[in-house]
């Protein structure tokens, strides 16, 4: 069985990698800009996401909160 890691690109799916900008803003920008509706993220990169959500009051979409 192939992890999600292969699955994915062997479907057709884009990946989407950040780079070396892992702060909040960054990451928001990269998600919203590209679409993206299914994450895999390192816990430490989500809180700096998440805390940046909420110090400008924003709110990742539906579609991308899988």
């Amino acid at each position: 069985m192939l992890g999600p890691d292969y699955a994915g690109p062997m479907s057709g799916v884009k990946l989407v990698f950040p780079g070396f900008k892992l702060d909040g803003a960054s990451v928001y920008e990269l998600l919203d800009k590209e679409d993206v509706t299914l994450r895999r993220r390192r816990a430490t990169v989500w809180l700096a996401l998440l805390d940046y959500c909420e110090q400008n009051k924003l709110k990742m979409s539906r579609s991308s909160a899988r």
